[in-house]
């Protein structure tokens, strides 16, 4: 897992936050992160998750840019929208002067 310590640094996220967010403890994730343990496909999704990367950045076969990562703010934007009624969703695309996919 070459690129999860570089990538959970770059988060500005400790060992332990990752570690809550899978539901494992802090040695378990240390573990993955020094090469000890290999985490499992299930982890690998919730990383790439937690991070906003892809499986293949996070095990070093891509070394391109991953995912752009989303601000807290951003990310409470987009669940509000996912979570809103089709007619505010079409709303909010009007108001941005985007065009209405849904």
């Amino acid at each position: 897992m070459e690129n999860l310590t570089a990538i959970r640094k770059e988060s500005h996220a400790t060992q332990q936050e990752v570690a809550d967010y899978l539901g494992i403890s802090r040695q378990a994730y240390g573990n993955y992160e020094s090469g000890k343990r290999e985490p499992d496909y299930e982890t690998l999704l919730k990383l790439g998750e937690y991070f906003n990367c892809s499986i293949d950045y996070l095990l070093g076969s891509s070394r391109s840019v991953r995912y752009p990562l989303l601000s807290e703010f951003e990310r409470s934007l987009l669940e509000q929208y996912r979570n809103a009624t089709p007619a505010i969703q079409s709303a909010v695309c009007k108001l941005l002067d985007l065009k209405d996919e849904s």
